[in-house]
């Protein structure tokens, strides 16, 4: 199944109004059941959305580091340093596959836009199954919790009320950052949870919003952030927009080749990508073959 949970009955009014703000982390501070309850309820208007998440949530872990580096004919360009192949203490399997695949792409880890977008221009059958998972098993999860009902013999899911609320808190939460600005009564921020209001805003689709938001307010918290200054952090955030770009072009072409618009239908076209591939990177296929990734659900 591509993209939402179509099988999955979320009530008529599936979008969600009117809804108080909310100022904790919510979904258990968990980004897989956030992305999850947050795509399927329209609060996050692109799953891809997640991937610019968890790689902010990276940086502020020091997990990887984004540089700038001399390019061809002297032009600046901008790279992820990937500081071991498998980092071991990443907090789950989906992100450990994310970083696999990130590594990859870059085949040296550090990796270049161009490289992830080319990466999953070939492997988007891979990167797709990654988000199925996901979705997968967080519906399982959320069925094991009670929020979502099973019927008539596992050929439908109801959600809850108990997972509405959830979809509202998180709604709460993306009211309360885009009006941050016009509350009266602000408490004070801790560095941690301006952390966190930035990545849930990246996978919301705000991050930049809020960042402008908190400049007015309380610059000195952005500077003793991970992410450092402020247009150090607008760069950050545009940055890792490119990687949600790169892979939503990806699957957008692979499902119009898979419909018969052209592209890898084409026997032509597909023989001289694939020898334009070889010449260019040999060693790939071999590694592709040795490293394919199994998916843990």
């Amino acid at each position: 199944m591509h993209g939402k949970e179509k099988e999955i009955y979320f009530g008529k009014k599936k979008k969600i109004k009117n809804v108080n703000y909310y100022r904790d982390i919510p979904c258990n501070e968990d980004l897989f059941r956030t992305f999850f309850i947050g795509y399927n309820y329209g609060i996050i208007p692109r799953r891809t959305y997640i991937l610019g998440a968890i790689i902010l949530k990276w940086i502020k872990d020091k997990k990887v580091k984004i540089e700038k580096r001399q390019g061809n004919f002297g032009k600046e360009k901008i790279v992820i340093i990937l500081s071991d192949k498998t980092p071991k203490d990443l907090e789950n399997s989906k992100e450990m596959q994310l970083y696999d695949m990130l590594y990859e792409a870059s085949e040296d880890g550090v990796l270049e836009t161009k490289e992830f977008k080319f990466w999953c221009t070939n492997n988007y059958t891979t990167i797709n199954s990654w988000f199925e998972h996901i979705n997968t098993a967080q519906r399982n999860i959320l069925i094991k919790e009670g929020k979502i009902e099973v019927k008539n013999g596992m050929k439908k899911y109801i959600a809850t009320d108990e997972l509405k609320q959830e979809a509202e808190e998180l709604l709460g939460l993306k009211k309360f950052l885009l009006d941050y600005t016009l509350i009266a009564e602000r408490q004070a921020i801790e560095v941690t949870l301006f952390e966190k209001y930035l990545i849930y805003a990246q996978m919301m689709g705000i991050a930049k919003q809020v960042a402008k938001e908190f400049k007015e307010l309380y610059p000195e918290i952005i500077e003793q952030s991970s992410f450092g200054t402020y247009e150090d952090l607008i760069f950050i955030t545009a940055y890792t927009s490119n990687y949600v770009t790169a892979v939503d072009t990806a699957i957008s072409r692979a499902n119009s080749y898979s419909s018969g618009g052209g592209g890898f239908s084409s026997g032509g076209r597909r023989r001289r990508l694939f020898r334009w591939w070889r010449w260019r990177r040999p060693e790939v296929s071999v590694k592709r073959k040795e490293c394919d990734l199994t998916w843990q659900i």
